[in-house]
């Protein structure tokens, strides 16, 4: 992910319809190319949480929201060199605005960020916040192709309305 949402998106959650996102996830999500740890994450008020159990190529719910918000930061990483797929499948509205599969992950702590981004700049790492809006509901889901218990590092920042 290269952390573009907020610059093609823009900052009104209200102004974009899930069709509108759908067209832009499909070509955004993509792989890290660099490895961020959970206490950075942390350092700039992220939720981070371990995956738990996880059955092989089975969507499980990471977020679950009833309601209207929106979106700031979510993402997954690796906690080990075990080679595994990720899958991150975000509904809006009852609308699926993205659903995408990584390539194989090799690498401590790398992943993927569809919302949002987080780059390690050595001593001074930066996180990018979105703004993505929903009106009724939010719902992210996400799978592994390995059967496993925490080994993804899930990291989330949303707000209610």
């Amino acid at each position: 992910m290269s952390g573009v949402q907020s610059a093609l998106i823009g900052a009104d959650p209200r102004g974009r319809t899930p069709a509108v996102l759908q067209n832009f996830f499909a070509s955004a999500w993509s792989l890290a190319s660099q490895t961020t740890t959970v206490a950075q994450h942390k350092s700039y008020g992220i939720l981070a949480s371990l995956s738990g159990a996880m059955t092989a190529n089975t969507l499980k719910t990471a977020l679950t929201v009833t309601g209207s918000g929106a979106l700031n930061f979510f993402g997954l990483t690796c906690v080990d060199t075990t080679s595994r797929t990720m899958r991150i499948k975000i509904t809006l509205d009852g609308v699926v605005v993205s659903d995408a599969t990584s390539a194989a992950i090799v690498t401590t702590d790398l992943g993927g960020y569809p919302i949002g981004a987080m780059f390690n700049a050595t001593s001074n790492p930066i996180a990018v916040f979105d703004e993505i809006g929903f009106v009724s509901s939010c719902l992210i889901e996400i799978a592994s192709s390995v059967t496993e218990t925490d080994k993804f590092n899930v990291f989330m920042r949303y707000r209610t309305n």
